[in-house]
């Protein structure tokens, strides 16, 4: 449940997820992803007003690097070759990352950063790199937002 997840301080649920860049218009999502089924607002975060109002903000980054196995690869996996391959991946899929590495990322195109998506997956952007931003309140002020 994410309330377990808040209260054991995971991250990626302590603050609001945000694509690094939106999928490109031509991208073909699959029909289960959320923006289709969803009447969804996209909006866009002030990130450089956000920090200097709360500096104390952190961005923590997931699916920074493709999953390295396919879906059939990891379920044929035993529990203790499962556990060594995540020893392996070690933080390179997952981690609190500087601005300056998230500069890196916005400098990529949006074919770039989405071109590992896979429309089969039950995952709203598996293999797409994305944040989650983390507020000293948890939320990021109505002010620091604008609809697009």
């Amino acid at each position: 449940m994410i309330k377990d997840e808040i209260e054991k301080g995971t991250p990626l649920v302590m603050g609001p997820n945000a694509y690094i860049k939106p999928p490109p218009d031509d991208l073909d999502l699959s029909d289960e992803h959320p923006s289709k089924r969803m009447d969804l607002v996209k909006i866009q975060i002030n990130l450089d007003d956000l920090l200097s109002e709360m500096p104390e903000t952190k961005i923590y980054g997931m699916e920074l690097e493709p999953f390295p196995y396919s879906e059939d690869e990891w379920l044929s996996m035993s529990d203790v070759e499962q556990e060594e391959a995540m020893q392996q991946i070690g933080d390179s899929r997952e981690r609190f990352i500087s601005l300056d590495e998230l500069d890196s990322f916005l400098e990529m195109s949006q074919e770039e950063l989405w071109a590992h998506y896979d429309r089969s997956s039950p995952l709203y952007a598996g293999d797409v790199p994305h944040v989650a931003i983390i507020t000293p309140t948890g939320t990021i002020p109505p002010s620091f937002l604008e609809i697009i």
